[in-house]
């Protein structure tokens, strides 16, 4: 019951996580809630900021062309109105020096002034010829002049009338030679400018110049407005700038509002979240993920949390359950061996009755046997001649066969007795499975007697190799240190059965079950009871779960997968050792215990009484087995 992991959060640098691909998301989700706070409040700075240096550059592009516009216009209206105040100018200066010409004329005595006038008239001239561009100028931007153009277009038609008004006059001063000018018939000069004063020409000119004062006035007022556009786009240009700073500062107080909101509201909805999961220890809430941005993956990640708390909860739940039922499963077990040990203790304490009085009484019968042959014989030295009768007897008996054989049944009757002894002695052992406190304990008699114990499956061709060093007492609960070996060597002949039942007859027969048991004293007080067996072994991926509760390899109904972890908790809890698994398939199994020495007075009665029963152990037991 384990999920996905959301987060490989990597603590070794500052990256924040990512969510999962394909995460789903609430359909409420907006464009901005796909980026992170850092984006968002990024994104709301450079908007601001953009708006705020795209209205300055607006304004100042604007004001700049309305300006430039403005200012081309007002040059263009100066310059035709330079034109034409010179060009009036010059049509009144021309009008107002016409009664003085005939002076200028008949008068030689004064050519400056004769040269002047033709100056003037050329001036005249020059100036209507760049008036009539200005002219053009003036049609061709009709838009800007609007009436203007069309007393400009007035003007223009009437300009051949100003030409020839200066063309008339121009004869009248004549040849740029003064001494020939000052020749001419003074009257017929005086009768021609008469006429020509009066002339249509002459009114023509007039006009003109009032149009011309008329065509002033408009561009004066055009100039005014251009004035006025220049002053409407410096304001237009204060206007975008003001109203740009507006925009930006409006926008900078909204995204600062939005994205203090959407930090503040998932962390308060995260906080109101995780106190209700505290207060209502309900871990099938989830919390709503509606952004990918840090607070997103803080939601995710607690709700990865809260998924796996619940997880956690149900395996421990579990793990609680099969605790409870491995205490149960304990007790019963312990229970058995409980009443197994009282019974054992029991059988062995009536047993031991019987078998100590003929043990006792086995020494007197063979003193009594040897005194009676001894009589026997003496009778014979004494009497030379038997009696029939007595012969006759001692034929049916076969005395000689009796008297060879009678030792032998009695020397055996002591080897049987004796072995009864050790056979109780080992289930008086086995029996003592409730001690409170721990005691000094002989490995060697301990194991000694389970194989005694076990000796109805080993006498079935297995060979025992017995390695035993001189090591010393260990400190330990001796009735469950007989637990801890009856497993072991328990499981290795299971394994031996069953790897003998896996083989071909003729491979079993050539094949030679072995349990080696050693025990050997290390450095720092270390005791090692080594079990090996050369049976099927144990697959790699079993191998690590041989000492959990209830896990057992056997079939089912065989085994309750209660021996190994019940030896691993003595060995671990009780012993405070070590208890390791080395096996390799098709080879054999190998269990290795590390026991600690811990050296405790024991009176000298207990010493000689585990001397005694060390050196007894040490007896050849007779199991029908080598090594």
């Amino acid at each position: 019951m384990s999920r996905q992991p959301a987060l490989k959060p990597r603590h070794d640098s500052p990256v924040l996580p990512t969510l999962p691909s394909g995460f789903p998301f609430s359909p409420s989700q907006s464009l901005l809630q796909g980026f992170r706070i850092g984006s968002k409040i990024g994104l709301g700075y450079a908007i601001a900021l953009g708006i705020s240096t795209l209205g300055t550059v607006i304004g100042l592009m604007v004001g700049a062309q309305v300006q430039q516009r403005a200012e081309a216009e007002l040059d263009s209206l100066r310059r035709v109105e330079d034109l034409a105040i010179d060009l009036q100018l010059a049509v009144l200066d021309v009008r107002s020096n016409e009664q003085r010409l005939m002076t200028q004329l008949m008068r030689p005595d004064i050519p400056f002034q004769y040269s002047l006038s033709r100056l003037r008239l050329n001036q005249a001239q020059v100036r209507l010829s760049n008036f009539e561009n200005a002219i053009q100028d003036i049609e061709a931007d009709e838009e800007l002049w609007g009436r203007g153009a069309g007393v400009a277009a007035y003007l223009n038609d009437q300009t051949h009338f100003v030409k020839d008004y200066l063309g008339q006059l121009e004869v009248l001063i004549g040849d740029d030679d003064f001494a020939l000018s000052s020749q001419r018939n003074p009257q017929e000069v005086e009768q021609a400018l008469q006429k020509m004063v009066v002339s249509d020409t002459t009114r023509r000119l007039d006009e003109f110049a009032s149009q011309l004062n008329e065509l002033l006035i408009i561009t004066q007022r055009l100039e005014d407005r251009s004035y006025r556009q220049l002053e409407q786009a410096e304001a237009l240009r204060f206007q975008i700038l003001l109203s740009s700073m507006l925009v930006s500062g409006a926008l900078a107080i909204f995204f600062g509002t939005y994205t203090s909101r959407a930090i503040a509201r998932p962390i308060h909805a995260v906080t109101e979240f995780a106190h209700r999961v505290t207060e209502d220890v309900n871990f099938d809430q989830q919390l709503p993920v509606t952004t990918s941005d840090e607070t997103g993956v803080l939601a995710y990640s607690l709700n990865q949390l809260v998924g796996r708390m619940k997880d956690l909860l149900l395996a421990q739940r579990e793990s609680l359950e099969r605790q409870n039922q491995l205490q149960k499963e304990q007790l019963v077990q312990a229970e058995k061996m409980s009443s197994l040990g009282r019974m054992l203790a029991g059988i062995a304490h009536e047993i031991n009755n019987p078998v100590n009085f003929m043990y006792g009484n086995l020494s007197h019968t063979d003193r009594y046997v040897s005194d009676l042959f001894r009589l026997i014989h003496a009778y014979e030295a004494e009497v030379k001649d038997t009696p029939d009768g007595v012969a006759q007897i001692s034929k049916e008996i076969d005395l000689v066969f009796i008297e060879d054989d009678l030792p032998k049944v009695l020397q055996s009757m002591q080897v049987g007795a004796d072995r009864t002894r050790q056979i109780v002695l080992g289930l008086k052992n086995f029996a003592r499975m409730d001690d409170d406190l721990p005691q000094a304990v002989n490995l060697t008699a301990c194991i000694d007697s389970t194989l005694l114990i076990l000796n109805n499956r080993i006498k079935h061709g297995v060979r025992i190799i017995r390695d035993y060093d001189d090591v010393p007492l260990v400190e330990g609960y001796g009735g469950l240190l007989y637990q801890v070996f009856m497993n072991l060597i328990s499981n290795a002949l299971d394994t031996l059965d069953e790897k003998k039942a896996s083989l071909s007859k003729a491979k079993a027969e050539a094949w030679e079950p072995t349990i080696t048991i050693s025990i050997q004293c290390h450095e720092l007080d270390q005791v090692t009871v080594t079990v090996a067996d050369n049976g099927c072994g144990i697959a790699e991926e079993k191998l690590s779960r041989i000492f959990e509760e209830f896990y057992t390899s056997k079939p089912v109904g065989v085994g309750t997968g209660l021996g190994l972890s019940i030896t691993r908790e003595i060995i671990e809890k009780k012993h405070n050792g070590i208890i390791r698994c080395i096996s390799t398939v098709g080879q054999g199994t190998t269990f290795i215990i590390s026991l600690s020495v811990r050296h405790i007075m024991i009176d000298q009665v207990q010493r000689e009484r585990l001397a005694g029963a060390r050196s007894s152990s040490s007896v050849n037991l007779s199991l029908g087995t080598g090594g």
